[in-house]
């Protein structure tokens, strides 16, 4: 668990390694063990793979936090510290 605020990108290169991590186990080993990461970072909104611009409520080019594009499904989705998702 980390007391810090830790950067959005630094957090989602944790994740894509310990994905790369889990699946490399599967193949080897058949099965994996669970991961919980428990941190907070700096408010940013990230845009799925099925989000469009027009459903921001502000110009791309002027955004109140980071915007991130990523790999995952969704929306527009608001991510900041004090956030639990459960």
């Amino acid at each position: 668990m980390h007391q810090e605020q830790v950067p959005y990108e630094v957090a989602w290169f944790w994740q894509k390694e310990i994905v790369r991590e889990k699946k490399a186990q599967i193949e080897k080993e058949g099965d994996c063990t669970d991961t919980l990461i428990i941190l907070q970072h700096p408010s940013v909104y990230t845009l799925g793979t099925a989000s469009t611009e027009g459903n921001l409520k502000f110009d791309m080019k002027n955004a109140p936090f980071n915007i991130y594009r990523t790999e995952r499904g969704g929306e527009v989705t608001y991510h900041g510290p004090g956030q639990v998702f459960y």
